[in-house]
């Protein structure tokens, strides 16, 4: 007992260490290169180098239901300076992974789907197990939100291990009028490993649920998390453990606004197609995260592929955090992270419309490492659009950061202004680092 104490302290203080720039060492939890339901699921892994000379990244698969504490093949990559590149795994099946890297190097990861004839399904944005999101070790973890169809979608549930000991976790499931499904289950993870039950619910014997949870706790520190699949419509979601319950802030965090502009402060014409506002943020002053509201009403589209509406970035090479467009023909929100192709999050067909009212949040937070976007009409959201970073510094050395909204003009003849969109109301807000 004595041992398995120290080693589970040990491992908390190198993830602690760690932090979302991996110092050292954060683990993937799923890690799959599997094909289901004739579609392959891949984990698809991201490294960006934010430092001035070329990192080295260490990453090692762990299969599912193995020891993960010695063994296993390891890839190494050299991330060149400022770059972003795809990590291999060398994975095959399901499982886990380790990285190692330096204190320069951030991650993202995806989970996307792929059809039989290798085009591209749905993707859902994976966080990576560091020192902000580990549960210690007799903590309680809540995935909610989770279903079953008979013909539609399933749920597969995981638990990551990160003890050098094999550990013991219960997970009890509950339907969402608060009744138990069956008994408390007690299961045994492997030292440093991953356990995943597919179908959970089938399992459980529940052919047709909606707003079910599971409730998991393990005896060393670990992590859980939830994939519901679906097929009609073609889905793929990554659940996290909930947030609030003791963790919930009993106060609103420092910081305030840093740009309050109410009414109409920008029409987007032909001969001005572009506003950009500088942040009062002194150099070298990090933030942590930065939120933007505005309302903005929408006129007849200029083009059926993108329309620029807003963005937040510096004034230098690789200095977009993310920028906003509207695919017209598709009707839907498009959230590039600047990082190119790499990392574009998209949101629902059907939801833009010409001549239309919305007030749009958005949300972008290095503590967590993910921007959330929301869409709101006539005082109701209609889209959450929840999406990983590329870019954690949210400070600049003297070029400032600025909210952009259109564009200075039509780029590829694909990307236009917003010609005649009208903007109102603006907040802009944020939350400095703690130094």
């Amino acid at each position: 007992m004595q041992k398995k104490l120290m080693t589970a302290a040990a491992l908390t203080l190198l993830l602690l260490a760690a932090g979302t720039a991996a110092a050292g060492t954060v683990y993937l939890p799923q890690a799959i290169n599997q094909t289901a339901d004739g579609k392959l699921y891949r984990t698809v892994l991201w490294a960006t180098n934010n430092g001035g000379q070329a990192a080295k990244v260490e990453v090692r698969f762990i299969p599912t239901l193995t020891d993960g504490v010695e063994g296993g093949e390891v890839v190494t990559v050299t991330v060149p300076p400022r770059a972003t590149v795809p990590i291999g795994t060398a994975l095959s099946g399901v499982g886990m992974a380790e990285i190692v890297a330096d204190d320069s190097v951030y991650f993202v990861a995806e989970l996307k789907s792929f059809f039989a004839d290798g085009q591209p399904g749905s993707s859902a944005s994976v966080p990576l197990i560091d020192g902000s999101n580990l549960i210690p070790g007799d903590g309680v973890a809540h995935l909610l939100a989770l279903e079953r169809q008979t013909v539609g979608s399933e749920t597969n549930l995981g638990i990551v291990n990160l003890n050098t000991d094999a550990t013991e976790c219960t997970i009890k499931a509950y339907r969402p009028q608060g009744t138990q499904i069956q008994s408390t289950a007690r299961i045994m993870v492997p030292a440093l490993g991953h356990r995943e039950f597919p179908d959970a619910f089938g399992i459980l014997g529940e052919p047709s649920i909606d707003g079910a949870r599971f409730e998991v706790s393990c005896a060393a520190p670990f992590y859980t998390y939830a994939t519901v699949l679906g097929t009609i419509p073609e889905t793929t979601h990554f659940v996290t453990p909930a947030a609030g319950g003791e963790a919930g802030l009993k106060t609103r965090l420092s910081g305030g606004v840093l740009v309050n502009m109410p009414g109409t402060y920008f029409v987007a014409t032909t001969s001005n197609p572009t506003l950009e506002i500088l942040l009062p943020i002194e150099p070298g002053q990090r933030y942590e995260s930065i939120t933007i509201e505005f309302d903005m009403r929408t006129a007849r589209w200029p083009t059926n592929l993108f329309i620029g509406t807003v963005g937040l970035l510096r004034k230098v090479e690789g200095g977009l955090y993310w920028n906003h467009t509207v695919r017209a023909d598709r009707q839907r929100s498009v959230l590039d992270m600047g990082v190119g192709d790499s990392l574009v999050h998209r949101g629902q067909t059907g939801l833009w419309a010409q001549n239309t009212n919305y007030h749009v949040e958005a949300i972008y937070d290095t503590g967590t490492g993910f921007i959330t976007f929301r869409l709101f009409q006539g005082g109701q959201m209609v889209e959450e659009i929840v999406g990983a970073l590329a870019r954690f510094d949210l400070s600049h050395n003297g070029e400032g950061i600025y909210v952009t909204f259109g564009l200075r003009k039509v780029f590829d003849n694909a990307f236009f202004p917003p010609y005649d969109f009208r903007f109102s109301n603006l907040v802009v807000s944020g939350t400095p680092a703690i130094q």
